[in-house]
Formats: C-alpha cells, sequence, structure tokens
C-alpha cells in the first residue's frame, strides 16, 4: 500500500516536512567513524511517544523523535533515525541507512547494502544480506555479518566498552569488536562475549468488531495485537496464548486468533480477550485486547402462536405479539398477513382480529385447526398462528306466527313450534309476553301453548288491529304471534219483567224489550210468548211489543202474581213476567 505511515493504538505519525538537525557518521579512511551534524528533512515523524511507523515503497526520512519506537522502512532507499528512546529499526529491501541514536537500539539492515550505526547504548545491529557497513558506537554492542566467512562487510565497532562482533553462525570467528577496524581483521585476544537478551514488551490493544460478527486476527505481523508491541532483540514476535475473555469467546488455532461476540451484545469496550506474546526464545509478556462492538440494528423474530375462540364469535383480537421478540427493544410491527380457510383476519395496532364462519367449528379430534401467517416489518419474519374454534351447541330459531279463530273461543292450541328451527338443540317454549285482549297459557313443559280471546273480543271489522303476544325458546330466540279473532253475531238475551195493573184493565202494552240486551248492537224482537193463568198475552207490533189484559174480575194478593214468558228471536233467549193485578 504506497500512502502514509499509520498509526496504531495512540502512535501518530505525520507526514511533515520538517527539518531536523541529527547526529550523522562519517567513515574516515583508515574505518575510523566520526560524528558530525547535518539537517534531514522527514517525510515521515512520529512523536515523543512510542510510535509504530512504517514507510512506502520510495525513499522515506523516517524520524521517530523521543519513545521505544518500532520503523520498518520497507521498500525504497530509506534514511531511518530512531531518536531517543529504545527503538527497533528495520531497513527493509533499499540500500538504507539506519541511526539508532540515543536508547539501546536494535538495528536489522535488511536486504541490500545498509549502513547500520548504533550510537550511544548497548545496541544489536544486523547487516543481513547485501555488502553492509555497521558501527555500534559507544556501549557494549552486539554487531553480526552475515555474509558467510571473513567479515567481508565492513564492521567497525566503538570506543570504550568492549563489543562482540559475530560473523555468520557457521563461521568459527568471534572475537571482540574493538580489534577489528577495518574489512580485513586484524585480532588480539578476544575477551569473553557479552550476551545481552531482552524479554517483549506488550502494548494492550483496541480493535473494532461488528455485532453478532467473528471477528479474526493474525497471531503475528500487520494487524495482529504485537504489530505494536516491540522487542529490544529484534526478535519476531508472535501471540502464544490467548485467555480471560469477556464478552464472547477467544481462541487460537493455525495462526489466527477467532473472537466471537456474545450474541447481540454491542457498545464500546463490550468484549476483551488476554494474550501472551512470545519472542520465539521462551520469553513472553501479557497483554490485553479491548473490542469495541459496533451495534447493528437485530430485525424482529415472529414465533408461532395458538389461539381459541368459540364457534360464530364476534371478531376476537389475538395478541401475536407478545411473545414475538425484538433484541434492540423497538416497537413491533405486523406487516400483513393471509387469510385462513375457515375465517377472516384483520391486523390491528394491537395484533390481529379474527372471526369464524358461520356455523364453523374444529375441536372435534378429526379435524384441524384453522390458521393463518404473518409476517413483522422490518425483516418479514413470518409465524404461523393456529386457531381452535370451540363448536356451540346452537340454539333453536323461532320464526313468527299467524292463527285464527272464532270470537268467544275457549283455549285454543296455536302451533307455534312447527315453522320453528331447532338446528342441534330443541324447541321449548320458555316464556310469552301477554296479549292485548286474550289470555296466552304454556301447556305441555314448554312444548305448546294455547290463546283464549277476551269475551266478545273480535278484530275481523276492517280497521281493526289484531291480537298479538311473543313468545320466546330455550335459548333466546324470540317470535311473534299474531291472532285473528273472526267476530260472531251475539244473540240478545232476554231480562225478567214486573208490571202492575188494575182488575179489569183492558189490553196494557208491557215494555219487555227495555231491558233485554244484544252486545253487537243489534235489533231485539219478540219471537213467541207463553199465556198466563188469568189473562191474555198478544205479541204486537210484529214482535216489537206485546199487550196483556187480565181476566174479568180477576186481582190477585200481593205476592202471587200472573206470570208468563217471551222468547226473543234470534237466539231464543227466555224472561219471565210478573204482572200483579190490583
Amino acid at each position: 500500500m504506497v500512502g502514509p505511515a499509520w498509526v496504531r493504538r495512540g502512535r501518530f505519525a505525520a507526514l511533515l516536512g520538517i527539518t531536523l538537525l541529527v547526529a550523522t557518521t562519517l567513515r574516515t579512511d583508515v574505518g575510523e567513524i566520526v560524528d558530525a551534524s547535518s539537517r534531514v528533512r522527514c517525510t515521515i515523524m512520529g512523536t515523543p511517544r512510542a510510535d509504530v511507523l512504517v514507510g512506502t515503497p520510495r525513499d522515506d526520512v523516517i524520524c521517530g523523535l523521543g519513545g521505544d519506537d518500532r520503523i520498518d522502512g520497507r521498500g525504497g532507499d530509506d534514511l531511518i533515525i530512531g531518536g531517543a528512546g529504545n527503538d527497533v529499526l528495520v531497513g527493509g529491501s533499499g540500500n538504507d541507512r539506519l541511526r539508532g541514536q540515543g536508547g539501546h537500539d536494535t538495528l536489522r539492515g535488511g536486504a541490500g547494502h545498509d549502513r547500520l550505526w548504533g550510537g550511544p547504548g548497548h545496541d544489536v545491529l544486523d547487516g543481513g544480506a547485501g555488502n553492509d557497513r555497521l558501527g555500534g558506537g559507544s556501549g557494549a554492542d552486539q554487531l553480526r555479518a552475515v555474509d558467510q566467512r571473513g567479515f567481508r562487510d565492513l564492521v567497525v565497532c566503538g570506543t570504550g566498552t568492549p563489543d562482540r562482533a559475530l560473523a555468520n553462525p557457521r563461521d568459527a570467528v568471534s572475537r571482540t569488536c574493538e580489534s577489528v577496524r577495518r574489512a580485513n581483521p586484524t585480532t588480539t585476544k578476544p575477551k569473553p562475549p557479552v550476551v545481552k537478551t531482552h524479554a517483549p514488551v506488550a502494548v494492550d490493544d483496541t480493535v473494532e468488531a461488528v455485532e453478532d460478527t467473528v471477528l479474526d486476527l493474525p497471531a503475528a505481523g500487520a494487524g495482529s495485537p504485537v504489530a505494536n508491541d516491540t522487542d529490544a532483540d529484534g526478535d519476531v514476535l508472535r501471540v502464544s496464548a490467548v485467555s480471560a475473555a469477556s464478552g464472547g469467546t477467544v481462541a487460537l488455532s493455525g495462526g489466527t486468533i477467532t473472537f466471537t461476540p456474545a450474541a447481540d451484545l454491542c457498545g464500546p469496550a463490550a468484549g476483551r480477550f488476554d494474550y501472551t506474546v512470545s519472542d520465539g526464545t521462551g520469553r513472553t509478556d501479557a497483554g490485553r485486547v479491548t473490542v469495541d462492538i459496533s451495534c447493528v440494528d437485530d430485525l424482529p423474530v415472529a414465533h408461532d402462536d395458538e389461539a381459541t375462540v368459540l364457534e360464530d364469535a364476534a371478531p376476537t383480537t389475538i395478541f401475536v405479539l407478545a411473545n414475538d421478540v425484538d433484541v434492540d427493544g423497538d416497537p413491533l410491527v405486523i406487516a400483513d398477513a393471509t387469510q385462513p380457510a375457515h375465517g377472516t383476519v384483520v391486523v390491528t395496532p394491537y395484533g390481529v382480529s379474527y372471526t369464524p364462519d358461520a356455523d364453523y367449528c374444529n375441536d372435534q379430534s378429526d379435524e384441524d385447526p384453522d390458521f393463518f401467517l404473518y409476517r413483522l416489518a422490518p425483516g418479514l419474519s413470518t409465524a404461523r398462528v393456529d386457531v381452535t374454534v370451540t363448536c356451540v351447541v346452537d340454539p333453536a330459531v323461532a320464526d313468527d306466527d299467524a292463527a285464527t279463530l272464532a270470537e268467544d273461543a275457549g283455549p285454543t292450541s296455536i302451533p307455534v313450534r312447527d315453522n320453528d328451527d331447532a338446528r342441534e338443540g330443541e324447541t321449548v317454549i320458555v316464556s310469552t309476553t301477554a296479549p292485548g285482549h286474550g289470555t296466552v297459557q304454556i301447556v305441555d313443559d314448554g312444548l305448546g301453548l294455547t290463546y283464549e280471546p277476551d269475551a266478545d273480543y273480535c278484530n275481523t271489522p276492517p280497521g281493526t288491529t289484531l291480537d298479538a303476544f311473543t313468545y320466546t325458546l330455550r335459548g333466546g330466540s324470540t317470535a311473534t304471534v299474531l291472532v285473528t279473532v273472526t267476530c260472531v253475531d251475539d244473540a240478545p238475551v232476554a231480562v225478567d219483567d214486573a208490571a202492575t195493573l188494575a182488575e179489569d184493565a183492558g189490553a196494557t202494552a208491557i215494555g219487555v224489550l227495555a231491558n233485554d240486551t244484544d252486545v253487537d248492537g243489534g235489533p231485539r224482537s219478540i219471537g213467541s210468548v207463553t199465556q198466563p193463568a188469568h189473562g191474555t198475552v198478544v205479541i204486537t207490533g210484529g214482535g216489537t211489543g206485546l199487550t196483556y189484559e187480565p181476566d174479568r174480575d180477576y186481582c190477585n194478593v200481593p205476592g202471587t202474581p200472573d206470570t208468563f214468558t217471551y222468547t226473543l228471536a234470534p237466539g231464543g233467549s227466555t224472561a219471565s213476567v210478573a204482572v200483579d193485578v190490583t
């Protein structure tokens, strides 16, 4: 990747055109190292803290400044200046110049013809491939030239504390660096080498992960937890173990660290785990990786439901959302629903409303429940709702009736149940209302009823309202009965009479019809008479009246009147007439 240096775990690298005054090294014609000062323009620069700086494929000038820095030049002919601190400088593939300056530094030239200058401090210098120039500077340094035998590279040590210069491991040459001033070494009595070893230093990390997504990290190299760790010996670092995971699980396998976040967990520092960094020589250190887990909007999940309603029930709300889940706590919304085979479903703000078809039920052992599907939004998670419709005995249904009977009829049975629908029950009359002009009685334990009109009531003249009453069946169904009462011409009724007249009176009219009655208001007429014991009775006016004439010289003692009867027409009602003759 061509671009600026990168920053990890609070490190800072800037592409700045800043000019520094730094110590430089020059070789004299006799192989001596002298100090001078020069100005360099840094293209990549760190901070006073511990930085991790990486160069570009071009020719870079990388300046670490203070802190224990790790600097990798990568491609190009680079100038790398560590500055103060215990730094690790790696040249890369070009012909590089590495300057440790202050601190106990580790310099590795890599490929190419490199120049390494340790400076003050106890440094470790490794030229790598190519014809390199190594200068330890002051301090007890370790210098290695890898070009087979004989120190073909130029190795120049500093003054003061003895250094140790090593050839390739197959070379038997191992001597103090103080006796080597040119490429063709001369030897003096060797001094015991000073071996310097350091454990790696782990630096805590923070990484980004995504909710419900596995995070894989390499155990070594760029992007791994050890990328910002340091090792003064320049050893290759890698993660050798992981442990103590929180907010998930962690495993190390095949060079990959796998962190699996706990389900639905998210937030800053939601997870973490510890790791062990190893330099391959048995020396380790422990660090911690904090995992920031980015939240993801989890879709709602619908779960199957069951419900029970009664046959012929009104629309019933089924709270299908009650067992559905949105782990983020968002409101649950029904997107749509299918229609069941034996009912109707309507989506409501609280769930769904289910109405069974008329007379449908399915609670018998051989019947499956009615069902429908619904989906949540967003995501369209789908669930099934099974509905058991409990069978109910349908009550009988009463239908209206009509009946006709004659005026003054006695209690008359009206078969109102004949046209009622028993359905799954039976037609039993449990109550009636009173008609306006008659009497209703329930008979035979509810299996029948009778109607009796009031005396002389009829309703057949035009414009007369029919008599009516209602009856109710067991189960609550009610019907109306209209009763026509046919008018009948009632016969007139004769009422007894009494009269008084004088002895030897002539034929005298007696108004016997005056107190007689006809409820229908019809004419009253005398059809016949009987003769008294002591007089004569004659019908007059074509039956509209009669006369009584006593026998000559007849009179009677009070309390013993002469009597006769008369009969009205039509109907034949008869009355008696008592006549006192004084």
